[in-house]
């Protein structure tokens, strides 16, 4: 998750440190991501989803430069969206399944962040100069 925050920020000189310090501390760590399935929705309310449903999608390795992991999330987006399927975000409510992660401690669905790199827009990048006049 720390390394996606890193591609959404375009801290490519910050990500390669965080890179090369985790190749270094965890070399017998097996980093993975938890993303929900169809079956999530039934227990994201009430338990730790992440237990009950989902799926873990492992081993997850640091690429080497910013730019490869932000392929590899659009990758990773792309493949597994089964997030699409979760009542909160059909009704619009995004924010009620961060609170019932937190609540529950379940893991934050990646494509909080992962939307963040598959769409520079809603991130802040590619607006048009005139759009950046305006927010002053």
């Amino acid at each position: 998750m720390l390394a996606g925050w890193y591609a959404v920020l375009n801290l490519a000189n910050d990500y390669r440190a965080f890179q090369e310090a985790v190749a270094r501390t965890f070399t017998s760590t097996n980093l993975q991501l938890w993303f929900p399935d169809k079956d999530t929705d039934n227990y994201l309310y009430s338990t730790n989803a992440g237990y009950a449903s989902g799926f873990n999608f492992h081993p997850f390795r640091l690429p080497q430069t910013l730019d490869e992991l932000k392929t590899y999330i659009i990758r990773i987006h792309e493949k597994y969206q089964t997030y699409t399927d979760l009542s909160c975000l059909r009704w619009q409510l995004p924010v009620i399944a961060l609170i019932a992660s937190r609540h529950f401690r379940t893991p934050i669905i990646p494509a909080y962040w992962q939307a963040n790199v598959c769409d520079p827009q809603q991130n802040g990048e590619e607006k048009p100069e005139e759009e950046l006049n305006n927010l002053d």
